[in-house]
């Protein structure tokens, strides 16, 4: 099975280098309000996983009740047909490339819906405001956030997940061994202006990546 991550050129750089990037959560420069469950995902991933990592790598799996992204074209076709979850991040630009990861098996990935993810940020935020827009009462938030974090430490996707998105997946590094391509990153300020698909040029690191 297969993780697709977006990464800046500076990792590829670290990955030519070194041939192996390891994440710190000190260090994360990722979608913002993800970095307040950061340090939550980390220690469920490391008790779930027997580790002692410091910080995770985020992916897209799969399309929550859809099976795993199979090629670029479909991750592609899935950015640009869901501009509400590209909206969601700050890393579609010519500084970032798509890298295809070929997963250890025996590493749970703490697969869980990108919604989910977004609801456990609101409830460190205690944002009532999008709490009430989206729940009938605070109770039924906050028995659903109960929900989201029993599944999360089960390592395994919420069945009863509303408002479905992508199932992200995490992973404890990348090693260019494991890498089984790397593609043009999707753009998605061109992609929206029109009705075709468009991507950036692949940066010269990228192209090194894999000989």
């Amino acid at each position: 099975m297969y993780l697709w991550t977006v990464q800046s050129k500076q990792v590829i750089k670290m990955l030519i280098r070194d041939g192996v990037y390891y994440p710190d959560i000190n260090k994360s420069k990722g979608y913002e309000d993800m970095r307040l469950i950061y340090p939550l995902l980390l220690e469920n991933f490391n008790n779930m996983n027997k580790g002692n990592i410091d910080g995770l790598i985020f992916g897209f799996y799969c399309e929550n009740g859809k099976e795993n992204f199979s090629s670029i074209e479909d991750l592609y076709e899935y950015f640009s047909s869901n501009p509400y979850v590209t909206q969601a991040f700050s890393f579609w630009n010519s500084n970032y490339a798509i890298l295809k990861i070929e997963l250890d098996e025996s590493i749970n990935i703490m697969p869980m819906d990108f919604n989910d993810a977004i609801k456990l940020c609101i409830g460190r935020t205690n944002d009532i405001e999008r709490v009430e827009a989206l729940y009938n009462s605070v109770d039924d938030f906050n028995k659903d956030i109960q929900c989201i974090l029993y599944h999360l430490q089960m390592g395994i996707v919420n069945p009863y997940t509303n408002c479905k998105s992508f199932i992200q997946g995490h992973y404890p590094y990348l090693k260019t061994e494991n890498i089984r391509g790397i593609f043009p990153n999707f753009n998605k300020k061109e992609s929206d202006k029109g009705s075709c698909l468009k991507v950036f040029d692949l940066f010269e690191e990228a192209k090194n990546l894999i000989q």
